[in-house]
């Protein structure tokens, strides 16, 4: 009898955003991929960077971190209602991944 695949460890590297030429970001992931992209997990504090970056650059209309559901809510200009992005077990908000264009550093 075989149980669930072991989930790969998380792994830190560097990222990159379409949306935001030539920044780049410090977070982790288990090298997965969606649609050919990658799929960051980032610290508390990486996540604000992130937000405040995309934030100053426009590429969001704006962002919150709620407290109390502990989730990092993102608007985008053209919708009323936020993304939300949660903590994990391991602690990381997965912001954007399986959703943005998301390149690790080394594969520009």
């Amino acid at each position: 009898m075989s149980g669930p695949a072991p989930a790969k460890r998380l792994v830190a590297a560097k990222f990159t955003i379409d949306s935001c030429p030539n920044v780049v970001f410090d977070g982790s992931w288990r090298t997965e991929y969606w649609n050919g992209w990658a799929c960051p997990g980032f610290t508390f504090d990486q996540a604000m960077t992130v937000c405040e970056t995309m934030t100053r650059l426009k590429t969001i209309s704006r962002f919150e971190h709620d407290r109390e559901s502990d989730q990092f809510l993102i608007w985008d200009f053209d919708d009323d209602e936020p993304l939300a992005f949660e903590r994990d077990e391991d602690g990381l908000y997965w912001i954007g991944a399986w959703y943005w264009i998301w390149e690790t550093a080394e594969e520009q």
